[in-house]
């Protein structure tokens, strides 16, 4: 005999007069066994279990139901969206006084103490953790329970909902806290309860062959061994009594059923005669055949082979794609078809299953951080656009006050957010503009759904990329909190204090990925980052050992073998290793191909192969068109192998060809700073006046990040030229002027700045960025800026 905690919740309500099956009604019955993640611990007979409960439904001896008005959902089948559409289905079915059976044995988990929500079911594709959005809350069921009341019906609720194991909520109290919420007494109901939530239920091969000791009693009680007094009725109290008596005997009183609520007068079952035989076997895809059989027999011969397309495409994931040929494209057919009206939901519930299970599967592919997903998202291959549309779809096939809405809402936003991150990460130019567009995207998503960990762990990697390292941090750490057992948050928390650039934040950050490395021992990409933190630190030896863990655990990846081609490359001893990862990765034209050039390069100018670095860093630039960098290392290589007058005449070519490329002028500049040549070609250059104001404020500040402020100064000169829309030249002239000292200068520009915006309009704006910007610090105080500030702006700037 094994051990489980079998907590087997049996709500009924007060005012249901018979369990039997005289008044019809519906009936969803879901029994896992088997979960998709291995890290979830497999039960033994919750699908027997269930399977048992629709037996006695079915029969017409016991709850008397058709066939037609049973779902029965086990193992594979019961996936979160196929639960979530029974769930709808019987909603919809629900009748004024006919009962509405729901039968869940799964495991009750809740991760943390952190939520206001009362706890999960898990479905057969639910991880380990990241249970909210990827698992049936209690809420949504009580939601559903509340439906069917105001439809009318009378629901009986019976959940195996906790179980023995190891689930994320072990820490917690995971499953006696799922346990107690589910004992939490609603109005006019009775809850039973297979044991207390702190006790294990039992099962094991005496009970049926393999059952569960409250389920098997629970079943043998309402087939009328509970009916004691022989009067063909089961109340409430013989049911209590027996189950009680029989449970608490069989496992040496170390389970006990508990009743909340409820007259224990109150009849339950109606039996139809004294005598119980054996109850009959049914099975879901046999219950779900009957009827489509039933519906297709009517139907045209068309119709038939439309129906058989459709399957066909469903079950081959055929469900947007190819154009024309696809399950959505033969639905449409099949509604305008009235011979298959009957099957209308039948047709939208199986295409809205299989959507949403397809995005299922990415999000938990994700969560277990699996390599090809994630390298799948480095490609940014359409597949997460597909994700959005599937999620879109099967928006459109759901009814407005569908319960499965804010979730689905909750996804796509939380796609559109990736793909812009992904997006943005790939555009350099625009990527502040992408990654804004995407954090309001996650805003969306957790405002909808708070309690989702993957939710908060995205937007915390939008606002790393928009600089918000507080608010970044802030969102790891609410994911961790919701998901305690799930390692990449911690893995983002190292990535995120490593990136901060303070020394004494590495020992924490080290902490944080030894967390994630301690759940996710397979993470390769932790192995990679910690790595990089032991780089940084001049820890090379330990760097090199722990990307060549992570390069055994994933051979292929790209980023570890980039990094490691980063550590060999100091060893002069082993850069031929070095070049050669570099070269591989170049070939593979994989995310990193910029990134090796450019190494690459740098690696053969250290080795003393000018010609060689000159190629790479050729091909850097040219795939990094904006990024100073090459250029920057491009010019070393050609003053070590063509001196001072092959860099120059390069350079003077490359911004011929290219005139709109300010980063072309600042490399000539730099390879002979003695020359103006770079001014006169800019002033020469064939380009509109617009353009050439805008590659002059660029060349400006670039030359003032390189320290050049002569050359800065004539630059941000050259485009207060123009003819038009001149005054954020001049504000950027001042700005320069009076951040490197030169106040005279500064105090001219910005007298010449507010003249220019009160001629031509509302000098506000800039009167308070003089106000403001710690650029002007140094000039508040100085009764020139006051009597020019006063004169254009009126008043005075603080402090003045």
């Amino acid at each position: 005999m094994s051990v489980r905690s079998t907590l087997l919740v049996y709500c009924l309500l007060v005012l249901l007069p018979y369990l039997s099956g005289q008044d019809g009604g519906t009936a969803v019955v879901v029994g896992i066994a088997d979960f998709q993640d291995p890290a979830v611990t497999d039960l033994r007979y919750a699908n027997a279990d269930a399977r048992a409960f629709v037996d006695y439904l079915t029969d017409p001896r016991g709850g008397g139901l058709a066939s037609d008005d049973v779902r029965l959902l086990t193992d594979t089948a019961a996936t979160l969206a196929a639960i979530q559409s029974a769930l709808r289905w019987q909603a919809d079915r629900a009748a004024t006084d006919r009962p509405a059976y729901l039968y869940l044995a799964t495991h009750g988990d809740v991760a943390t103490d952190q939520l206001e929500s009362g706890g999960y079911l898990l479905a057969h594709d639910t991880p380990l953790s990241n249970y909210d959005l990827l698992a049936l809350s209690t809420d949504y069921l009580d939601d559903h329970l509340q439906d069917l009341r105001q439809r009318g019906a009378r629901p009986v609720l019976i959940t195996d909902a906790c179980h023995a194991g190891t689930l994320a909520g072990d820490a917690v109290a995971g499953r006696q806290l799922t346990a107690t919420q589910l004992l939490q007494r609603r109005e006019q109901e009775v809850r039973m309860l297979s044991c207390q939530p702190y006790e294990l239920s039992q099962e094991g091969e005496q009970w049926g062959g393999g059952r569960g000791a409250f389920s098997y009693h629970l079943v043998q009680a309402l087939y009328g061994a509970a009916d004691e007094d022989s009067d063909l009725r089961i109340d409430l109290f013989e049911l209590d009594d027996y189950v009680q008596r029989h449970v608490a005997g069989d496992t040496e009183r170390q389970q006990h059923p508990e009743v909340a609520g409820g007259r224990k007068d109150q009849v339950l079952v109606q039996l139809q005669a004294a005598d119980q035989q054996t109850y009959l076997t049914q099975r879901s895809e046999e219950l779900q055949a009957s009827f489509e059989q039933a519906a297709l027999a009517t139907a045209s011969p068309t119709a038939q082979r439309n129906y058989l397309r459709f399957l066909r495409a469903v079950h081959a994931g055929e469900l947007l794609f190819p154009e024309g040929k696809n399950a959505l494209a033969y639905r449409a057919g099949l509604l305008a078809d009235p011979g298959l009206l009957p099957l209308r939901g039948l047709i939208d519930e199986r295409l809205t299953v299989a959507l949403l299970d397809s995005v299922q599967q990415a999000i938990i592919a994700y969560l277990a951080a699996d390599p090809d997903e994630l390298r799948d998202r480095d490609d940014v291959d359409g597949k997460y656009q597909l994700f959005v549309d599937y999620l879109e779809a099967a928006a459109g096939l759901l009814p407005a006050a569908d319960p499965r809405l804010p979730g689905i809402r909750a996804k796509t936003a939380y796609f559109r957010g990736l793909l812009l991150r992904l997006a943005g990460d790939r555009q350099a130019r625009i990527a502040d503009s992408l990654y804004a567009l995407g954090a309001d995207q996650l805003r969306q998503a957790t405002e909808l759904q708070p309690e989702a960990a993957y939710l908060h762990n995205e937007h915390g990697l939008l606002q790393l990329r928009l600089g918000d390292k507080n608010a970044a941090y802030t969102s790891f750490v609410r994911a961790s909190e919701l998901a305690p057992d799930w390692a990449l948050p911690y893995s983002n928390l190292g990535m995120l204090l490593k990136a901060s650039g303070i020394r004494s934040n590495y020992p924490a950050a080290q902490e944080y990925y030894a967390r994630a490395i301690a759940l996710n021992p397979d993470l390769a990409g932790v192995y990679v980052n910690l790595g990089n933190l032991y780089y940084e630190d001049g820890r090379r030896d330990s760097a090199e050992v722990l990307l060549r863990q992570a390069l055994a655990l994933h051979p292929t990846d790209a980023y570890g073998r980039y990094n490691l081609a980063v550590v060999l490359g100091d060893d002069a001893a082993r850069r031929d290793q070095a070049t050669a990862l570099f070269t591989a990765l170049i070939g593979e034209a994989g995310p990193l191909v910029a990134d090796s050039h450019l190494k690459l390069g740098k690696l053969y100018l250290e080795m003393g192969r000018p010609d060689s670095a000159r190629h790479h860093l050729e091909r850097a630039r040219s795939l990094w068109p904006g990024d100073i960098a090459p250029y920057a290392a491009l010019r070393s290589a050609l003053l070590a192998g063509r001196g001072t007058a092959g860099a120059t005449a390069y350079f003077r070519e490359l911004v011929s060809r290219e005139p709109t490329n300010a980063l072309g002028y600042l490399s000539l500049a730099q390879v002979d700073t003695l020359s103006a040549e770079w001014l006169r070609l800019l002033r020469t250059a064939p380009l509109h006046d617009t353009v050439q104001q805008a590659v002059a404020r660029e060349l400006g500040l670039n030359f003032y990040w390189e320290g050049l402020y002569g050359h800065a100064e004539e630059s941000l000169r050259q485009a207060t030229r123009s003819k038009q829309n001149v005054l954020p030249a001049y504000f950027f002239l001042s700005a320069f002027l009076s951040s490197t000292g030169q106040h005279r200068k500064g105090l001219q520009a910005i007298r010449e700045t507010l003249k220019l915006a009160a001629d031509t309009g509302d000098p506000s704006n800039y009167c308070q960025r003089y106000a403001n910007d710690s650029d002007f610090n140094n000039l508040r105080e100085q009764e020139d800026f006051r009597r020019t500030y006063q004169k254009y702006c009126g008043g005075l700037p603080p402090g003045g």
